[in-house]
């Protein structure tokens, strides 16, 4: 990956955000993944909800609504596949150490359909995971992407997509040493 945006962005997918929440508002990238960004601009409404505890830590609750519907493009996505619907996020912060001790990303009313990948496509995924590129290993990751994929579908016409992040033992300035970073 060229720089640390790209990455973050690239894992976006398979980690349900969690790779763009945190680090997003951490390290100032641009990018979806800034809740406080789109809480702090001023074009969401901004609620404060009954304060709550994640494990042991006493949390102020804030959370804001996105209405895809009320902007331009009525939520539209490109190439007809689909509309983003109504995206809240809420956010618990610590009452003491004012640190992010969760987040949960609820998407409502979307409808979209995912494109076909190309065994071109899926060959690349797995050279980038260095993994066979065999024509059964290509088989079997469309056949989990496929799988995905209905899942998917089937969570769209329930209606609703949930991701939560809870952040626990959080060490704020930890020194590290080269071996913290040997595999």
């Amino acid at each position: 990956m060229h720089d640390m945006q790209f990455a973050l962005g690239a894992a976006g997918g398979v980690s349900g955000s969690a790779s763009s929440m945190i680090p997003g508002i951490f390290f100032s990238k641009n990018g979806g993944g800034d809740a406080l960004f789109i809480a702090a601009a001023g074009r969401t409404q901004l609620t404060k909800l009954a304060d709550e505890k994640i494990g042991d830590i006493d949390c102020y609750v804030v959370s804001s609504a996105i209405d895809p519907a009320k902007l331009p493009n009525n939520g539209k996505l490109p190439n007809n596949i689909g509309k983003i619907g109504i995206t809240t996020t809420t956010l618990w912060i610590g009452k003491r150490d004012y640190l992010i001790h969760q987040t949960r990303t609820t998407l409502e009313n979307s409808s979209i359909t995912l494109p076909q990948i190309s065994d071109a496509n899926i060959k690349t995924i797995l050279e980038r995971q260095n993994k066979p590129t065999t024509p059964e290993a290509i088989a079997a990751l469309r056949t989990e992407m496929e799988a995905a994929n209905k899942q998917a579908q089937s969570a769209l016409k329930s209606g609703k997509f949930v991701f939560t992040q809870t952040h626990e033992n959080i060490s704020v300035n930890q020194k590290f040493s080269p071996a913290d970073f040997q595999q």
